[in-house]
């Protein structure tokens, strides 16, 4: 089962695409995301390579959502540590 997310896609245009978060489909509208629409004010969403999902001040994302990613959400009060952890483990793959 494939859930519908609503977000602001292309004005006008129908596509969609099929990511994956928190290891649930999901299909959402090609284009700028509402991740604040969708999960409220405090979720971040990272992409699987444990980058933060870009947005501006009011939630929308400034790239789509890639078809067929994966991606996690973190609560922004745990954001912190997640960052603190990523940053640990660039060290260690760059240092390996």
């Amino acid at each position: 089962m494939i859930l519908w997310l609503s977000g602001l896609g292309v004005s006008g245009g129908n596509e969609r695409s099929t990511v994956f978060i928190n290891d649930v489909a999901f299909e959402v509208a090609m284009g700028p995301f509402n991740v604040r629409e969708a999960f409220g004010d405090d979720i971040l969403l990272i992409h699987s390579s444990g980058q933060p999902v870009l947005t501006n001040e009011w939630g929308i994302t400034l790239d789509s959502l890639q078809h067929g990613a994966l991606y996690y959400l973190v609560p922004l009060s745990m954001s912190e540590h997640v960052s603190l952890i990523l940053s640990i483990l660039e060290i260690i793959f760059f240092c390996s």
